[in-house]
Formats: structure tokens, C-alpha cells, sequence
């Protein structure tokens, strides 16, 4: 049986593979930070488990991308900082990011943050690389008004535009979807 104890780091994987059996892999660091809280596997589905709310922060911090070709060869590697803190009831569902692959050969990914020191996610980033070089072509930081923290699977992503949606306040209560145009 394993045991998740807070302050033990995990790392979140996420990979695409296209046509021509190109893999774009992403590793993301994330931490639960919690003198109550210890995770069971075993114990997921056990409602009596979930009933005391014990008080946590789970952190996602950098990550890391990676392009193999069909012979697993790396093409190329880059990294990200970034350091987002949110609540554990909030956190596991809306920490990370989202990311796309476009038909133009682009990657995008965006994610929530907080560009001052009170926590608030007041702002979303967007980055773009290209998908043959690595290289950064675009860095944004978008509006977030609303506060919102993103629902990475409910994110849509169009040629020029990405509609996020996400959940407003600490206990997210309120959904909210926006749309942002990135050209």
C-alpha cells in the first residue's frame, strides 16, 4: 500500500502523440503542504474519509517539456517556472495548466497565477512555443478579473482565441467561462 504524505513531491504527466508518432511530453512538480492531511490510496473511495476537512495548500510549480521523434530521440527540451498555491478542496481539481497543439505546428498552454505577493490569481498566462524548434515564440499575461482558478479539462482552444473556464472564489461555488483573444 503507498501512502501520500504531505510534503512529498509527485510529478504529473501529461503527453501527445501525432501523425507522425511525434511525442511531446510535459512533467509537472506538485506538492501537498499539510500537517493533517495524508492521502491513502487505499482509502479514495471510503466517503467517511472525506467527510473532516483538514486544512491543506497544494503547489504546482514548474515544469518541463520534452520532443521525441518515432526513434525516441530528444529534439529538444525547455523549461517553465511558475508557482502557483491554492487551497487542497480547490487545488487538485484546478492547479496545473492546459495545453493544445495546433494545426499550425504550435504549442499552447495557459494557467492561472498571481502576479503580486497576496495569492490572488489575478492573471492567466499564456505561452506558445513552436513545435518543431522548442523555441518560445509568444508570452502573455491575460486578465483574470474574476479570480478565476482554471478547470483544465473544460478548457477550449481555437486557432486565435482560447475560451477558460474556471471557478471563482475559495471554495468555488461560482463557474465562470471567458474567452481570450491571443493575436
Amino acid at each position: 500500500m503507498w501512502e501520500r504524505r504531505p510534503g512529498e513531491v509527485t510529478i504529473s504527466l501529461i503527453f501527445f502523440l501525432n501523425e507522425y508518432e511525434k511525442v511531446v511530453l510535459v512533467l509537472e512538480k506538485r506538492e501537498i503542504n499539510s500537517m493533517t492531511y495524508d492521502y491513502n490510496q487505499s482509502e479514495i473511495n471510503d466517503i467517511e474519509k472525506w467527510k473532516a476537512t483538514k486544512p491543506a495548500k497544494v503547489s504546482a510549480e514548474g515544469f518541463m517539456v520534452f520532443s521525441f521523434n518515432k526513434d525516441d530521440e530528444l529534439l529538444w527540451e525547455n523549461v517553465n517556472i511558475k508557482s502557483q498555491v491554492g487551497d487542497v478542496a480547490a487545488g487538485l481539481l484546478s492547479s496545473s495548466y492546459s495545453m493544445s497543439i495546433s494545426d499550425e505546428g504550435k504549442i499552447r498552454m495557459a494557467y492561472a497565477f498571481s502576479s503580486n505577493s497576496s495569492g490572488i490569481l489575478n492573471s492567466i498566462k499564456y505561452i506558445e512555443w513552436d513545435e518543431l524548434s522548442g523555441n518560445k515564440i509568444k508570452e502573455l499575461a491575460l486578465p483574470n478579473d474574476e479570480g478565476l482558478t482554471m478547470l483544465r479539462g473544460f478548457t477550449m482552444w481555437f486557432e486565435d482565441k482560447v475560451a477558460i473556464a474556471g471557478r471563482k472564489g475559495l471554495l468555488g461555488k461560482k463557474s465562470n467561462i471567458v474567452l481570450y483573444k491571443l493575436g
